[in-house]
């Protein structure tokens, strides 16, 4: 028969295991995907992007792990994003994820209209364009 000892020492353990000992974020990419079209650089939308990723970054481990956005700018250059974390994350972990993705993003689609990335505990995506996912 187990103990009551023995039943909080494997609980005890069990919660550091998923808790305590996550770690750091998992930043391996899985997909990219960056639209054909760019806009030149200097432009109005490009600043309305670079603010929407920023925001997803910050504002994403505040709002649940599931954040949309659009930039605050009503000039014709509107630019539309969404970013997510897996839950399991801590918010910390969250953030520094969606900071991988953002570089990555700048980096890797730079100047293009729209993009996805998905990393494996996190993802960010924005477009010129409204939708829901």
């Amino acid at each position: 028969m187990v103990s009551l000892h023995q039943i909080l020492l494997i609980t005890t353990i069990f919660l550091y295991y998923c808790y305590v000992g996550r770690g750091k974020p998992n930043t391996k990419e899985q997909y990219i995907h960056c639209s054909p079209n760019k806009y030149e650089y200097p432009d109005l939308y490009g600043q309305s992007m670079t603010w929407v990723i920023a925001d997803l970054q910050q504002q994403t481990s505040k709002s649940e792990y599931n954040y949309y956005n659009r930039s605050p700018w009503n000039n014709g250059y509107v630019c539309y994003g969404h970013g997510t974390c897996n839950g399991a994350l801590s918010a910390a972990d969250c953030a520094d994820c969606l900071c991988e993705a953002y570089k990555r993003i700048l980096t890797k689609c730079e100047n293009s209209y729209g993009a996805q990335l998905q990393l494996q505990d996190c993802r960010m995506r924005y477009e010129q364009y409204p939708f829901i996912e």
